[in-house]
């Protein structure tokens, strides 16, 4: 995949220079001759760096820098200023503000080429620095122990379910619901901190003992009225699985399933002896094919609010593999489609 540029300058003909000099290079450019349009264009599309010039009108490269800086998913996007006339104080405030480097002009192709070559460098580096650790402070000595935080919040779902049960007089109906709101928050927070526990202790994963599970009496009582279970099969469907580990995937499809369920129609679950395929009706996701659940990932999170830590899919992938299944996410146009099918199909 080329590695995509934004050139920021009010001047014409440079820019124009720059990008076919850079194209030729393998580069892909879009320009902009203003720090205005070029926020602009930022706010529509992603790049791999940015360069622009530092004195222009309607807009000046400060601006732009500023702009990339506040926002988060460019924190670490590299940012280089073109300029003719550069000031020690100047300098100074831009490094501060997050700039990559400075380049005087005129420049030559190949000072710019290399200036952009070291910072991209210099933005993996960062990014392998910042991943290793994150990792030590997950697996340190050090690490926050989950059970301290589900300790207290066991406590809280166990108030919340006596107050319900006990309430000195019919509660009110906004009472209510209050109490079932928190509780059911309460419930998410305690599985997403029981699925990362889960994921911190995926490398000292063993493998469980397996045995024969009868699929459609585990399915049962997780569906709701407005789900459809069609049986392909002619008897119950058997799956060679761990329990424990079949009950999460289930209710993990399940829940991952109705989050994408736009018309609120119910699930279409088709049953063989091979597969199990959850798939609703579904209008707003739009990036179509295969979706590879990975850890901390959530469908069109920018876009779509979704509970949770977006660990729930990967770990049914590693629980699926780890019993000789696989776990399959597709999206078309009408319909979001979970597959958990055995790799002796």
């Amino acid at each position: 995949m080329k590695i995509k540029i934004i050139l920021i300058d009010d001047e014409v003909e440079l820019l124009e220079n720059l990008k076919e000099l850079l194209q030729i290079r393998g580069f892909e450019i879009e320009i902009a001759s203003s720090g205005d349009e070029g926020i602009r264009k930022i706010q529509k599309d992603n790049f791999d760096i940015i360069i622009s010039d530092i004195s222009m009108p309607n807009g000046d490269g400060n601006k732009v820098l500023n702009y990339v800086r506040s926002r988060e998913d460019l924190i670490n996007t590299p940012f280089i200023f073109l300029t003719a006339n550069l000031e020690q104080e100047c300098q100074r405030k831009g490094i501060e503000d997050g700039a990559e480097n400075y380049l005087m002009k005129p420049i030559s192709i190949e000072s710019l080429e290399k200036a952009i070559r070291a910072a991209l460098s210099k933005k993996v580096r960062r990014e392998i620095f910042l991943e290793k650790k994150i990792q030590k402070a997950v697996t340190s000595e050090r690490k926050i122990k989950y059970h301290e935080l589900r300790t207290p919040l066991f406590g809280i779902v166990s108030a919340l379910e006596f107050l319900k049960s006990n309430w000195k007089s019919s509660p009110s109906e906004q009472d209510l619901a209050i109490l079932t709101e928190a509780h059911a928050a309460a419930l998410r927070m305690n599985r997403s901190c029981m699925n990362l526990q889960r994921w911190i202790d995926l490398p000292l994963y063993i493998s469980k003992e397996k045995s024969k599970i009868a699929v459609r009496e585990i399915l049962a009582p997780k569906v709701a009225k407005s789900d459809r279970i069609t049986d392909i099969s002619s008897s119950e469907v058997f799956f060679f699985f761990e329990k424990e580990e079949f009950d999460y995937i289930i209710d993990e499809l399940i829940s991952n399933a109705r989050k994408f369920d736009s018309n609120k129609n119910g699930l279409d679950i088709f049953l063989s002896d091979t597969t199990i395929r959850l798939v609703n009706k579904q209008n707003y996701l739009y990036n179509y094919g295969s979706y590879i659940p990975e850890p901390f990932g959530q469908i069109n999170r920018e876009k779509l609010e979704q509970q949770g830590l977006g660990l729930g899919l990967y770990l049914s992938k590693v629980y699926a593999n780890q019993n000789n299944f696989e776990l399959t996410c597709m999206i078309s146009e009408s319909t979001f489609e979970i597959s958990l099918s055995s790799f002796s199909q």
